[in-house]
């Protein structure tokens, strides 16, 4: 459960802070402006990047919890990233 909260976490912050290669995740962020922003939005995002997850780590049994799981971890981890990065 740690590790797929990583990845959640780690999927999620490529999607809302990073550029990237490219500047995919750039071009993907104003791609979804157009449809209120999601991935301009960390908690918005980590719901997607969970469900991604969710999937790919347990299947569909219990994939709801799984789902809200993850998401809430990743916005824990996140909350702890930005406390020990902030001056």
């Amino acid at each position: 459960m740690l590790l797929s909260i990583l990845a959640t976490w780690r999927l999620t912050s490529l999607l809302t802070y990073e550029e990237g290669p490219a500047a995919i995740f750039t071009t993907a962020r104003a791609i979804s402006r157009r449809y209120n922003g999601p991935l301009d939005c960390f908690w918005c995002a980590s719901v997607w990047a969970a469900g991604l997850i969710a999937l790919l780590a347990g299947g569909r049994r219990g994939w709801l919890v799984r789902l809200l799981g993850l998401s809430a971890g990743a916005i824990v981890v996140d909350a702890a990233m930005t406390k020990v990065n902030s001056p």
